[in-house]
């Protein structure tokens, strides 16, 4: 069995590709609503994926991932993971990053006259701080389950976000 997706890998990522110069040959834009976060928009797999990253002086602080899943109900969903680097946690940023990365969906969603949208997650039943992220931004504590790829104790997350 393979193990869950980790976010940190992908913001150690990014980081690196900062450190290495790298980062301007990278698909990002600064994102409309929030000063100091990039969305980088790519399709690994073929699927596509929103990222915002939280970026001051070359650091990558926190990062939130929207990729997309299988629609619920006929409806747009997207799986988010998130990751704060470890010199900037307990600041809040791993729910600042999602709630910056829905509410930029929202605006493109809106644009292509959606309503609303789902998003999704599986947090790893040990990883206490991202479960808490996932409460405060679900609202709830999600449902006990085993994950299909990893075999591991897990909470599925799942919420429909209403496009203001």
């Amino acid at each position: 069995m393979q193990s869950m997706p980790n976010p940190m890998d992908a913001l150690s990522s990014l980081q690196n590709e900062i450190d290495q110069g790298r980062f301007n040959q990278l698909s990002s834009q600064n994102c409309a609503l929030a000063k100091n976060y990039k969305l980088i928009f790519d399709t690994p797999a073929g699927q596509s994926r929103y990222s915002y990253a939280k970026i001051i002086s070359n650091k990558v602080l926190a990062l939130s991932i929207f990729a997309m899943a299988q629609p619920i109900s006929g409806l747009v969903c997207f799986n988010i993971g998130y990751a704060v680097s470890r010199s900037s946690r307990g600041q809040n940023l791993g729910v600042e990053a999602v709630s910056i990365g829905i509410s930029e969906l929202e605006v493109g969603l809106k644009r292509n006259n959606l309503k609303e949208f789902y998003i999704e997650a599986v947090v790893e039943e040990t990883n206490y701080y991202s479960i808490v992220v996932a409460n405060k931004i679900f609202g709830n504590t999600g449902n006990k389950i085993v994950d299909a790829s990893s075999g591991k104790p897990a909470f599925a997350f799942q919420k429909i976000i209403n496009i203001r």
